[in-house]
C-alpha cells in the first residue's frame, strides 16, 4: 500500500481482528476506552474488550481479552496498535471514540467498509502468490476463520477457543454462571495465535531510560488519550519497531 495511513490501519486492524478471533463488525465498533490497563500483568500487556459474538444472548458482560506481543512482527498486535493509534491521535486528534478511526470515519459501517475495501486491494494487487490454507471465501470474514482454524490445529480445546471468540454454548448450565472473564482460557489462546512464539518488550537494564521518558518522547500521542499502563506497554513496541532495521 503507497498509503501510510492505510498501511497504518488495516496493519493493526487485521491483527487485531486475529488475535481476538473477531469479526470485522466488532472490531469496527471498538471504542477507545475497551482498550485497557492490566494490572495483574502490566509489564507486557494490555486488556481488551470486544462485544460478545453476533447472535449471542446474554446479560453477562463481554470478557477483559489480553493482547500479547509477538515474535514475528507481522503477528504482534501490540506493535500494529502502538504504530496505528500514535498516528491516529496524531492526524485526528484525542477525541475519536472509536480505536480504527481510519480518515477520521466516526461510524462502525464506514470503519468496515474502509477495512474491506484495503484488503480487496491488496489480494488483487497480485504482489503476492494466494495459497489455499483454508477454504472458502477470502475476505476479512475468512480471517476469523483462519484464525479459529489456527487456533484448534494449535491444540486450543474448543471451550477456549470459543472464549477467545466470545461465543457461548447453548443449553449448558456452566456457561450461564461461569465468570465470562477466565484469564488463564484467554491467554492460551492468545498466545497460540501468535507466530513464532511470544515477546516481552522491555527495556534494557542500566539503559539509561525510564518508562517515563518513552512514554513523553515515543509515544506523545498514546500518552495524551490513555493511562500510563497502556502506553508505556505500547510505547516498547513502538520504540523496537523505530529500531529494527526491517
Amino acid at each position: 500500500l503507497d498509503n501510510e495511513a492505510a498501511r497504518y490501519f488495516s496493519s493493526a486492524v487485521y491483527k487485531f481482528q486475529v488475535s481476538m478471533i473477531g469479526r470485522i463488525d466488532d472490531c469496527a465498533k471498538k471504542t477507545s476506552d475497551n482498550l485497557m490497563h492490566n494490572f495483574q500483568h502490566d509489564e507486557y500487556s494490555i486488556l481488551a474488550r470486544l462485544c460478545w459474538s453476533k447472535k449471542i444472548r446474554t446479560e453477562a458482560d463481554a470478557p477483559d481479552q489480553v493482547l500479547l506481543g509477538a515474535s514475528d512482527p507481522h503477528y504482534c498486535v501490540l506493535l500494529g496498535l502502538a504504530t496505528w493509534i500514535e498516528f491516529l491521535v496524531g492526524a485526528y486528534g484525542a477525541e475519536s471514540e472509536f480505536v480504527f478511526n481510519y480518515r477520521g470515519a466516526e461510524q462502525p459501517v464506514i470503519i468496515k467498509e474502509n477495512a474491506d475495501k484495503i484488503l480487496k486491494a491488496i489480494l488483487a494487487s497480485g504482489k503476492f502468490e494466494l495459497v489455499e490454507l483454508v477454504t472458502g471465501n477470502k475476505g476479512t470474514h475468512g480471517m476469523r476463520k483462519f484464525a479459529q482454524t489456527f487456533a484448534r490445529h494449535a491444540r486450543c480445546r474448543k471451550d477456549d477457543t470459543d472464549l477467545r471468540a466470545r461465543w457461548r454454548g447453548k443449553g449448558r448450565q456452566q456457561d450461564t454462571y461461569t465468570d465470562s472473564t477466565l484469564p488463564y482460557s484467554d491467554a492460551k489462546v492468545c498466545a497460540a495465535l501468535i507466530k513464532a512464539g511470544t515477546v516481552h518488550y522491555k527495556i534494557r537494564e542500566n539503559s539509561g531510560i525510564t518508562e517515563e521518558w518513552i512514554c513523553h518522547h515515543v509515544v506523545p500521542n498514546i500518552r495524551s488519550k490513555y493511562f500510563s499502563g497502556i502506553s508505556v506497554v505500547l510505547s516498547q513496541a513502538l520504540l523496537w519497531r523505530i529500531f529494527d532495521e526491517k
